[in-house]
């Protein structure tokens, strides 16, 4: 079975005891919910963990009722990280007040030593596209299923959005190459390579050279302008159907309108869809009259990194990121984020940003006020947060007259929503020209959320003639108590020099920290801190450390910094890395190695037999025979079997790592985490 990571019951109103297998937090200060008619349920599983595998509660207890739950019905899928929402259905006349119970299963970001997902098949309908024609073709059948045979270059003349979408595009890999349009006269469109998609899925394709330039309102993205769930469905709360997976897009978008407008690097308004490992290159300009929502920087970046401009339903982002730049002067207000500007919502209806990132710069001048974050601008209710994020992004907002909240992560948080194990290292300012109040914050701007296993090392800065409150972590609480559990800070007040700044560690009711050295932000126990989990509660490893990755600062895991790469396996010998001219490989939880440099480095000597395809290796009393292809090998004459045979890879012979180092008397240890297989003399 799956190992299910944590698991929070939150009960919506005041309680006794809920049940002890699946309770695991009841001192009464967290998490507990504003609303008085809702259970709320958190669990946390690894990627790949299938739906029987999830212990949801079969007994909800409130006060003197056990109330039983026949089921939990909603949409679920194992295999895409995000946040996935199922009500419970309960017995008729064992539920006296009509309460409601919600639970959010989040599928945690793939880790980084599992292969990833294979392709998924082409629908046997599935119709070739090679040309523009046939492209355009799909507004006759807006249905079907497609698939790119062949790069398609729209250079020449402007595209015109194709319809509602409710089938399958697949690129295969192939690129859209040129999609341009010049848009005066489609005020409140929806505009993108779709306008609308429905129950859709689009997947493996890239769009590069986008120019998308409008002097009209309407909705903008580069994929969709707008995306719902199935037309019809009766599934309950919205839950998601439609998916942008596995794609990226590269150029700008540029709107200048006096009305307000919803514009994202993928997609404009998701009403209803899931983005996952995809990634925005767009770089987004905006001059507005109205209200904006903008996101992604680029918009959405999906990879674990999707930008949407607004969310609302059952959305999700994950794996994705965004390296466009977010440009907006609005004369309204703004909510604005490097991946996504706005969630909205109800208490049944969330959504969620898990393991993207954002690289981005973020500018904002607005008239009457701005919530701008790294990850996300504004989040509007209950479990609209963020996990296994960071941003490096310097983020910026600016307000005439109105109130800015300004966030590493999130610029505002209402309700129950969360930060967990995310970072900052962006610049974060927050200015206001008139005497309105202004709050920035480290990770969030304006809480009434909790943050936990998060730091932040970028400067604050805050300037107004009126109230300004920052700090390292969150400039304002609005609802204590909220624990901000082991979050760090690098904070610089506006009342210091520009010069002047000091690290700081965020414990549990001090959102400000308490001093920190910048060695002891790069020392392991920093990582021993973030990985350590509230009393009551289990832990993850969620941190790693490395000299050479993040400068020498805590990174995630499963959410790397761009070009570090999680794959490549270290071998060291004695404490010394050994090199190999080809990589090893993992297969069955085995790692293989090319088999001459193994044996020349333990100091054994090895004999190839080509024509028997066997390498035959002694070391002192000790000799080892394998063979291509065959599991079962040899010590000593005495036949032993493998659990991975040997190979050939790139003209080398592979050879199981572990067997062999074992049986000539050495000690080998694997690390996870650093991806490191470490072998010492016995």
């Amino acid at each position: 079975m799956k190992k299910v990571f944590s698991l929070i019951l939150i009960a919506c109103m005041a309680i006794t005891m809920l049940v002890p297998s699946i309770y695991a937090q009841d001192d009464g200060n967290f998490g507990i919910s504003r609303y008085n008619s809702t259970w709320l349920v958190i669990i946390n599983v690894e990627h790949g963990t299938a739906r029987d595998e999830i212990d949801l509660p079969t007994i909800l207890t409130k006060g003197e009722f056990q109330i039983p739950v026949i089921e939990w019905v909603g949409e679920y899928d194992g295999n895409t990280a995000g946040s996935y929402f199922f009500t419970a259905i309960f017995e008729d006349g064992t539920n006296p007040e009509n309460l409601t119970a919600t639970a959010r299963v989040v599928v945690l970001q793939i880790p980084s030593d599992l292969p990833t997902n294979t392709e998924p098949e082409l629908p046997i309908d599935s119709i070739p596209i090679s040309t523009r024609a046939e492209l355009e073709a799909i507004n006759d059948n807006l249905s079907g299923n497609f698939h790119l045979v062949a790069d398609i270059d729209l250079y020449g003349e402007d595209w015109a959005p194709l319809g509602e979408f409710t089938g399958i595009l697949d690129g295969q890999g192939h690129i859209i190459n040129n999609m341009t349009m010049n848009i005066t006269d489609m005020g409140g469109g929806s505009i993108g390579l779709f306008s609308f998609i429905s129950g859709a899925t689009i997947r493996n394709i890239g769009l590069e050279n986008v120019n998308i330039n409008s002097s009209t309102g309407g909705t903008f993205g580069t994929f969709v302008g707008v995306t719902y769930a199935a037309s019809g469905q009766t599934r309950p709360n919205n839950m998601v159907s439609s998916r942008i997976t596995n794609s990226y897009a590269t150029g700008k978008i540029s709107v200048e309108s006096a009305h307000g407008l919803n514009v994202g690097g993928l997609v404009g308004i998701n009403n209803g869809a899931v983005i996952s490992q995809s990634y925005s290159a767009i770089d987004i300009t905006i001059c507005s009259g109205g209200n904006v929502n903008a996101g992604g920087i680029n918009g959405v970046i999906i990879s674990a990194h999707s930008f949407i401009g607004a969310t609302s339903f059952n959305s999700s982002v994950g794996s994705s990121h965004n390296t466009g730049s977010i440009t907006v002067s609005a004369e309204g207000f703004s909510n604005v984020g490097g991946i996504v500007g706005t969630y909205s919502g109800s208490s049944t209806r969330r959504s969620s940003t898990i393991g993207s990132f954002n690289t981005g710069n973020i500018m904002v001048t607005s008239g009457q006020g701005a919530n701008v974050g790294g990850i996300t601008g504004y989040t509007y209710n209950a479990w609209n947060g963020a996990s296994s994020c960071f941003n490096t992004g310097d983020v910026t907002a600016i307000s005439e007259r109105g109130i800015v909240r300004v966030g590493g992560i999130i610029g505002r948080t209402t309700a129950q929503s969360s930060v967990t194990a995310s970072y900052n290292r962006g610049n974060i300012g927050a200015i206001s020209l008139s005497d309105t109040s202004v709050y920035a914050g480290g990770i969030v701007g304006y809480a009434g959320a909790w943050i936990e296993n998060s730091y932040n090392t970028g400067i604050v800065y805050a300037d107004t003639a009126g109230i300004s409150i920052i700090g390292g972590i969150v400039g304002f609480t609005k609802d204590e108590p909220y624990p901000y559990y082991d979050s760090f800070a690098l904070a610089q007040h506006a009342n210091r020099p520009a010069t002047e700044s000091s690290y700081s560690l965020s414990l549990h009711g001090s959102p400000h920290g308490t001093q920190l050295t910048e060695v002891q932000m790069r020392d392991e126990s920093s990582v021993a801190r973030l990985n350590t989990a509230p009393t009551g509660r289990q832990g993850r490893t969620w941190w790693a450390i490395d000299v050479n990755i993040n400068d020498g600062f805590p990174y995630l895991i499963s959410n790397p910094p761009p070009g570090v790469n999680t794959d490549e396996i270290t071998v060291t010998l004695n404490g010394n890395p050994l090199e190999f001219d080809v990589s090893p490989i993992i297969e069955n939880d085995r790692t293989l190695v090319p088999f001459r440099a193994i044996f020349e480095a333990l100091d054994a000597e090895v004999d190839w037999d080509g024509e028997a395809q066997t390498v035959t290796a002694n070391l002192g009393e000790t000799t080892i025979e394998l063979t291509i292809g065959n599991a079962t090998a040899y010590v000593n004459n005495e036949p032993v079997e493998l659990d991975v045979s040997p190979k050939i890879i790139d003209s080398r012979t592979l050879v199981p790592l572990r067997f062999v180092a074992e049986n000539f008397g050495f000690i080998v240890d694997w690390n996870g985490i650093t991806r490191t297989i470490t072998i010492n003399t016995n």
